[in-house]
């Protein structure tokens, strides 16, 4: 079994805390919010193939592209974790917060 590092403990403390508040306050926006910070956790994580507007109903593409993938990997891409387990996270992640997080 391979040793745990600094970042595996950060990110299964990210997983355990942080994840659940960011889903509690990512899903109390109405989806035109939401839609701009999942676009914007979208471009983040993939700098080289940003989202792209599918059809003329890009939430419904939102929607249908979180209710194949889930919301973690929005949360994976605003995040930043270093080997010695520091992280930080993108101002939009943040902002889904709730008050206790921060």
């Amino acid at each position: 079994m391979k040793d745990q590092t600094e970042a595996d403990t950060t990110w299964l403390m990210l997983r355990i805390y942080y994840y659940p508040q960011f889903m509690e306050g990512l899903v109390d926006l109405a989806w035109s919010e939401r839609y701009e910070i999942l676009k914007t956790l979208y471009d983040k994580g993939h700098p080289d193939a940003t989202w792209d507007v599918r059809s003329d109903t890009p939430m419904e593409d939102m929607m249908e592209y979180v209710s194949r993938k889930g919301y973690f990997k929005f949360f994976c891409a605003g995040t930043v974790v270093n080997q010695d387990g520091s992280f930080k996270f993108h101002s939009q992640l943040t902002e889904c917060l709730k008050e206790e997080g921060f």
